[in-house]
């Protein structure tokens, strides 16, 4: 019978993103994201490989939190579209702050970026 873990990927990248949402990047570490959990680093190691591999989970999540945000002021339609967009913008800088430097402010010197148009979705 195979080994039953303890917590999901799901409940661990929650409790990473409340450590990000709480006090940024870098305050994610293992035993940080153990002591999250109430339980030691271990079970965070069954699930991902290294804590790169959680670190990018958690961009992942913090992208999708902004894109509800994005989402939610198109479809309200309280504003045009454009300015709908930019409300978003604002409004997650308002009340994200960690997950906005996130995302927004970090350095991307060194940072490879590819585009993939299959993923970026219409909302209008």
């Amino acid at each position: 019978m195979p080994r039953k873990f303890m917590f999901t990927k799901d409940e661990i990248i929650f409790a990473a993103l409340n450590i990000v949402r709480k006090n940024g990047m870098s305050a994610l570490t293992a035993r940080a994201l153990g002591n999250e959990l109430g339980s030691s680093s271990k079970p965070v190691f069954s699930i991902f490989d290294n804590m790169s591999e959680v670190q990018n989970a958690v961009l992942d999540a913090a992208n999708r939190e902004y894109q509800g945000y994005i989402e939610e002021f198109m479809k309200s339609g309280k504003y045009p579209p454009y300015k709908a967009s930019g409300m978003a913008y604002i409004s997650f800088a308002r009340e994200e702050k960690e997950l906005f430097k996130l995302l927004f402010m970090r350095d991307r010197t060194n940072e490879v970026i590819t585009e993939n148009r299959e993923e970026i979705k219409p909302l209008i």
